[in-house]
């Protein structure tokens, strides 16, 4: 069998053969673009460092109120409270404060987590973050905090 193309205008199975494979990588390579293109875009602005943005001030560990109506969080067991400041120019939806609790020792024994939801650009507001179980803790540290865009 010859390479060339026929009076008929057949191609030779080689040149179909290729052509159809060159085809199938183009369209693989189009798809991982488009999925690449995706995620960096769904994923887009989240190069500041979160912790830059925020100071957490004025925490303190607080005892139970033992006040069900006026305070839910820290009604029955001791909580942290707080106040955390948005040091950035945009809001974020979300931003989420881990402790961990220490005993007397600076020994680990649990860990609590505190939420502030809708936070301003410059914006202030107070957390709680809520213990339970646990009567010896006598420190905490905060220990990371997330935010959700």
């Amino acid at each position: 069998m010859s390479n060339h193309i026929g009076p008929a205008g057949n191609q030779p199975k080689e040149s179909v053969f290729l052509r159809w494979h060159f085809q199938v990588i183009l369209a693989v390579a189009y798809l991982a673009i488009g999925f690449g293109a995706g995620y960096f875009w769904a994923h887009r602005g989240t190069s500041l460092p979160p912790a830059s943005c925020f100071d957490v001030s004025e925490s303190k560990l607080r005892p139970p109120t033992h006040n069900l109506m006026s305070d839910g969080d820290c009604a029955i067991e001791q909580c942290i409270v707080g106040t955390v400041s948005n040091k950035c120019d945009r809001q974020f939806r979300a931003v989420f404060l881990d402790f961990n609790l220490l005993d007397g020792s600076d020994v680990q024994i649990g860990s609590a987590d505190g939420l502030v939801q809708n936070l301003q650009p410059h914006g202030k507001a107070r957390f709680t973050a809520a213990i339970t179980g646990n009567p010896r803790i006598k420190k905490f540290r905060l220990v990371h905090i997330a935010v959700e865009q």
